[in-house]
């Protein structure tokens, strides 16, 4: 592993990453050598903006449309990451599944069932 680059190879999914602090924290993965995919909901332009900056710093990268109160899109979003990015990438996702099914807990979107349809979407694609 790079020193430089301690993500490279690695794949994250950060929510609301079009504006403000996901922003920030999508543009610090990709310094770091991830590639990511971002979701918006009401910013399609910042998306865009995001993800050239992101694809500016030599990364792969991805924005996906979902509102994260709606378990559909959620589950939607994860899939169409899944299907971009590929198996390969992706198998690096189960922090980014962990720290994802923490903050929905409580949350419409049940977690669990989320980090087991991603990994059960991994499987298929191996």
């Amino acid at each position: 592993m790079n020193p430089q680059v301690p993500l490279q190879g690695k794949v994250a999914f950060v929510t609301g990453a079009a504006r403000r602090i996901g922003r920030s924290l999508a543009l610090s993965l990709a310094e770091a050598g991830a590639s990511v995919a971002i979701t918006w909901r009401d910013s399609e332009p910042e998306a865009a903006q995001t993800v050239a900056d992101l694809e500016a710093l030599g990364v792969e990268a991805l924005a996906l449309r979902a509102e994260l109160r709606d378990p559909a899109q959620v589950h939607a979003a994860v899939e169409a990451a899944i299907d971009e990015e590929g198996a390969n990438s992706l198998k690096q996702m189960g922090a980014v599944v962990k720290a994802a099914r923490a903050k929905l807990e409580g949350k419409a979107v049940d977690g669990k069932a989320l980090s087991d349809r991603v990994r059960q979407r991994l499987s298929e694609k191996s």
